[in-house]
């Protein structure tokens, strides 16, 4: 026979180890004895009850602002795209600047329309421009390219034309559209397409609501609860990530996050004791509650039994005998 034993555990991202900068999404929350290997101890689930976290971080961050093009003969040319969030007028006014101050973009001014039938970007240039889209493994250290997914062009992939180039795909300014929570100290058994196996997630966001507001979660269901293979921790750590495993950028503002980790116990013999005593006194109790009902039956019979005659039923009863 074994319980369940809920500890109920709140984090601020305020009252953590900032483990990277600003962006608050990499943190350690350090405790004494949260969960230590017992010998009544069978198994332990962490959940997260609730949570409620700013849409503070940005459609254009530092993991798709980096767009690196070769144009011709082989002349690279980087545009940083300033963070922030845009919609498709103020994006194509910003890449069409950006453009102009580019080597490539003096003299050659590109014009940015976007198709109000299928969303796609058309680039338009002065003189016959040939782009590649480059991949990540050219760019600097840290720097990766997904800018391209946003304009919906292919990485590495060469786009020729005299007068203008229309991307693959349509314009996507849906930026973040879930958010993971993870742990590794915690070290959950779940899996992810991602990784093709075994994840630290602990719980996946939606985030459903527009920049500048909060996202409140709360769990619907118990079944959203993981099963944790360590039996002592005294550290939690958080990490929060989009959909392709970057760290948000918080820009500074604070989260809450409310788990319940969920200890599955023995049940020891002191405490089958203690039921038994309160079955038994229970049932003591009911005992009593059936005797007082069946003397109450009885008492109403036998007042019933003893109340006198009336002369017309003595009459009745001489008549029958």
């Amino acid at each position: 026979m074994s319980y369940l034993e809920n500890v109920m555990i709140t984090l601020n991202s305020g009252y953590g180890t900032l483990l990277n900068g600003t962006k608050k999404s990499n943190m350690n929350f350090r405790f004494t004895g949260l969960l230590k290997e017992e010998s009544d101890l069978l198994k332990s689930y962490i959940s997260i009850s609730n949570a409620q976290i700013p849409v503070s971080y940005y459609t254009i961050n530092d993991t798709n602002n980096y767009f690196l093009i070769k144009r011709n003969a082989g002349i690279f040319e980087a545009i940083l795209i300033p963070f922030g969030n845009y919609n498709s007028d103020t994006l194509i006014k910003t890449l069409q600047a950006l453009w102009l101050a580019t080597p490539s973009g003096i003299g050659n001014p590109i014009t940015i329309t976007i198709s109000a039938t299928t969303g796609k970007l058309t680039f338009s240039f002065t003189t016959p421009t040939t782009i590649t889209i480059q991949s990540p493994s050219t760019f600097p250290s840290g720097l990766t390219n997904f800018t391209y997914l946003i304009l919906g062009l292919n990485k590495d992939q060469i786009y020729t034309s005299p007068t203008s180039i229309t991307s693959d795909y349509p314009l996507n300014l849906l930026g973040v559209k879930r958010l993971s929570v993870k742990s590794q100290k915690l070290s959950v058994a779940n899996y992810s397409s991602i990784t093709n196996g075994y994840t630290d997630t602990i719980a996946t966001i939606p985030s459903d609501v527009p920049p500048y507001n909060m996202i409140s979660y709360y769990a619907t269901s118990e079944t959203q609860k993981s099963l944790i293979k360590e039996n002592n921790i005294d550290t939690i750590d958080i990490q929060i990530v989009d959909e392709y495993n970057n760290f948000i950028d918080f820009n500074n503002q604070d989260w809450t996050i409310t788990m319940i980790l969920t200890n599955e116990k023995i049940t020891k013999p002191k405490d089958l004791v203690k039921i038994n005593d309160i079955t038994s006194k229970l049932g003591f109790e009911f005992a009593n509650v059936d005797n007082s009902i069946a003397n109450t039956d009885s008492d109403i019979k036998s007042k019933v039994e003893e109340k006198p005659l009336t002369k017309d039923e003595e009459e009745l009863k001489l008549l029958e005998s």
